[in-house]
Formats: structure tokens, sequence, C-alpha cells
């Protein structure tokens, strides 16, 4: 009893404002100034985010129009949405970072230029990596018993990161070498 009371007291002092027939009902210019108005909240969202989100949300409400049933969202799932997008864009390169800051590069000189320099040089050797990976397979993939972990684990297992940025590291020495006996 006490709980429904406190659900009415909070829908009528604010919460209405977002459950009303359309979403052209909404007072975006009061939405907006209450986004703006503290921080942290203008640090991490826009407008078209909360908008965004705030559409998902109507949308698994039980009386939508489109009868989708699902639970709403938790609040820590919403993401601005350039961040959605570049998390939904950017497929395996959690990974690609883990490898990258396993091997951060000991640079002579430091600038903004060098460290970009060598991030691309890293992201190159990740790809590399994967791709002798790939190359290298003496099993082919059953897809019916195989998953991509185990593929994985395999691959790491029989040519680990550590040995592909060693034999790049002696490549690209040899070739540097035989690049000075070229122009001497």
């Amino acid at each position: 009893r006490d709980y429904g009371l406190l659900l009415d007291y909070l829908y009528e002092n604010g919460l209405n404002l977002f459950y009303g027939e359309t979403i052209d009902d909404l007072p975006v210019d009061l939405v907006e100034d209450i986004l703006m108005s503290d921080s942290n909240l203008k640090r991490k969202y826009t407008l078209d985010d909360f908008m965004t989100q705030l559409m998902i949300c109507r949308e698994c409400l039980p009386d939508s129009p489109s009868k989708v049933l699902h639970p709403i969202p938790e609040c820590s799932m919403n993401v601005p949405l350039d961040y959605a997008l570049w998390n939904s864009s950017k497929g395996g390169s959690d990974t690609v970072t883990r490898f990258v800051w396993n091997c951060l590069p000991v640079l002579p000189v430091k600038t903004p230029q060098t460290a970009l320099v060598a991030r691309f040089l890293m992201n190159y050797a990740v790809l590399f990596h994967r791709t002798s990976q790939s190359i290298g397979g003496t099993k082919k993939p059953d897809i019916g018993e195989d998953t991509i972990e185990s593929i994985r684990d395999r691959n790491t297992k029989r040519q680990p990161f550590h040995k592909t940025m060693s034999w790049l590291h002696s490549r690209l020495r040899q070739s540097a070498k035989e690049s000075r006996e070229r122009n001497d």
C-alpha cells in the first residue's frame, strides 16, 4: 500500500511527463534544460541520446503499440548514442586493445605524432598476428563441434602473440639492414 502511494506520488510529480499518449506530448525544452543543468548529465548525454532511450523504453512497456514484451533496460545500460554506435561497429577491437596495451612501445621521442604512429603500427601488428593465425591453421574448424572460443584457444596455443611479434621484429630488422646495405 505505501509502495503504491509512493509510486503514485512520483508519477504525479514528474514521471507523468514521460507517459503521454505520444512522444510529441513530452516537453522537450524542459528535458533539455534538466540535462544541461547538471554537469555529469551534460557530459554524458545529449537530448538525442535521451530521446532515443525514452523511445526504446516506451516500446518495452506492456501497452505499447508494438506489443513487444521485453523488460525495460537498466539505467546503467543507457549508453550515449555515439558510444553505442561505436560499440556496435568496432567488432573485436577489445582484443586488439588488450594486445596493444600488453606491448606498449618505448619511444625515444614521445610526441603525439610518434605515439599515434606507434599505435597504428601496433594495430597493424595485431592484424598481422590474427591473419597469420588464420592462414597457419592446421585443422579446419568443424562447424558442428567447434566454437569461436575453442578456435581462438587452439590458434593462441599454436601461435601466441609474443612469437608473432618476435618474428615480425626480426623480419623488420633484417629488412632495415638489407635496405641500408643497398643504399651504401
